[in-house]
């Protein structure tokens, strides 16, 4: 005998068990339907979401392909990348242990809340720090709890053991657990789970896996091509910064990125009263000698002019960059100063925010690719500010990304010779067959390159490609940084001496 449960009525609905598995497929399936023919009236050709409707669809094909492959991983670079990092946890750990004994006279636990709550909040005092969870507040030791007790000075050191253990164990737990049975690292690759419009990565359906796009530097070397084939990492070199400056009419920051070397450039604006030659080959080894530390000019303007185009305040370059306050403030000034059409761009931003309304009465802005994002936030708040200011270069970037990918998929199903294996929001990772270099990077190259027209002027961002037999940084025996794509500077090739684990294998 047939079953008709009314979803429409839930007073209606039967109580036992089996009954509820019917409710959850009528309610899943057919309102998501419903649900689906109201979409379609609102996603018309002149509709502001047809265009991330239609791109996201778009992508599907492209990131199943990617969450499929995976990328292989050697085993045996994958067990010394996990004891190296276990021994970097015993060491924290020791440190931890000492520095607590002084404060309490025991042990402390990173990994137990309830230790660490009574430590911080009843032993030493301070600041209670709260979360909810389903609606119930309690005390937490969670990243941004302690990010908000490091501030005190005096237990500064014992909060960033506590972060780096748990960072670094989810690295080894990652590295541990996360590689399949055919060492292969898959992941799930989320087209539209950003505000950005963005990918993400997490672990994959069966548990494995994880985010492949924050792996540090210096254990990417577990992942190598397949038997025959050579990793290419191809990514728009400085594509922030370059869609900051064409967004904000910035004509020394346009002129700086045409230099060829932008962060010696903007030292040389920065920093007007150093000796500069007015060569930007002979002027990068006056850019590179100690500001502060182990910080070089150079470094100062790479890593403050990034926080600076999106509004970082002083105190946060401060706390970032771990410089003093006074010297974050002095920055600041100098890069303002040196590039006044940001400052001026940052509020421009922020008065179309709070100017732009949907029929809704949502605040909204659009990048130059035609992707919308409503806001949320209090648009008085500078929080909400700074998220406005990041949106346009970062989803536009992200979206660059994505086109390139999809392109190069095409390609691939066309014939290509190149496997792409994974998308880092500002580049791709894929694998080429062994001799050839030059046709795969020209032809990669001009797919990803994208001429993209910024209020009434057309940019085109660099696409920088870097070869080897393992996806590490060319400066540690990795990927080796030869070859530039259409609308850069040519880079001469970096010969590096190739560890036994990196060399091909046939």
């Amino acid at each position: 005998m047939a079953l008709i449960i009314n979803t429409a009525d839930p007073s209606s609905w039967p109580t036992y068990p089996e009954a509820q598995h019917h409710i959850y497929n009528g309610l899943d399936s057919p309102l998501t339907l419903e649900i689906m023919g109201v979409l379609r009236q609102s996603l018309g050709h002149n509709s502001p979401f047809r265009w991330a409707y239609d791109f996201e669809r778009r992508m599907q094909g492209p990131a199943l392909t990617i969450m499929r492959r995976g990328i292989k991983v050697d085993m045996a670079a994958r067990d010394f990348a996990v004891q190296k990092l276990k021994g970097r946890v015993i060491r924290l750990e020791y440190v931890l242990n000492r520095l607590a004994f002084v404060w309490w006279g025991n042990n402390l636990n990173p990994r137990s809340s309830h230790q660490l709550c009574l430590f911080f909040y009843d032993h030493l005092g301070l600041p209670e720090q709260f979360r909810r969870t389903k609606g119930k507040r309690s005390r937490s030791c969670d990243r941004d709890a302690l990010e908000t007790l490091r501030d005190y000075i005096h237990v500064r050191p014992i909060c960033n053991a506590i972060l780096s253990i748990r960072e670094i164990s989810k690295e080894i737990e990652t590295l541990e657990r996360g590689v399949d049975s055919d060492s292969r690292f898959r992941f799930s690759l989320n087209i539209a789970a950003t505000e950005t419009g963005r990918t993400s990565s997490s672990k994959n359906w069966k548990g494995t896996g994880g985010n492949i796009q924050n792996w540090k530097d210096d254990i990417r070397d577990i992942f190598v091509p397949d038997a025959g084939y050579k990793l290419g990492y191809f990514d728009y070199k400085q594509g922030e910064s370059y869609i900051v400056a064409y967004e904000a009419e910035e004509e020394r920051l346009i002129a700086a990125l045409a230099s060829g070397d932008l962060h010696t450039y903007c030292a040389r604006l920065i920093w007007p009263h150093l000796p500069w030659s007015g060569d930007i080959k002979k002027d990068k080894t006056i850019a590179l000698k100690a500001y502060y530390r182990h910080f070089s000019y150079r470094d100062i303007s790479k890593r403050g002019g990034h926080s600076r185009n999106y509004m970082a305040k002083p105190w946060t370059l401060s706390h970032t960059l771990k410089i003093s306050l006074y010297l974050a403030t002095e920055f600041c000034e100098h890069y303002d100063k040196a590039f006044p059409g940001i400052p001026l761009w940052q509020q421009s931003t922020i008065s179309e925010l709070q100017r732009s309304k949907d029929d809704f009465g949502c605040h909204f802005l659009t990048t130059a690719l035609g992707f919308r994002r409503h806001f949320f936030g209090r648009i008085w708040d500078e929080a909400t500010w700074r998220e406005a200011i990041a949106f346009r270069p970062q989803s536009t970037l992200g979206q660059m990304c994505q086109e390139g990918i999809y392109r190069l998929w095409k390609a691939e199903l066309s014939g290509a010779p190149w496997q792409i294996l994974a998308n880092m929001h500002d580049a791709a990772l894929l694998q080429f067959p062994v001799g050839h270099d030059d046709e795969t990077v020209s032809a990669v190259s001009t797919l990803m390159t994208q001429p993209l027209q910024i209020k009434n002027r057309t940019m085109t961002i660099p696409v920088e490609a870097s070869l080897g037999f393992n996806w590490r940084s060319y400066k540690k025996g990795g990927l080796l940084e030869e070859h530039s794509g259409p609308g850069s500077t040519a880079h001469q090739s970096r010969p590096t001496f190739v560890p036994v684990l990196d060399r091909p294998i046939f």
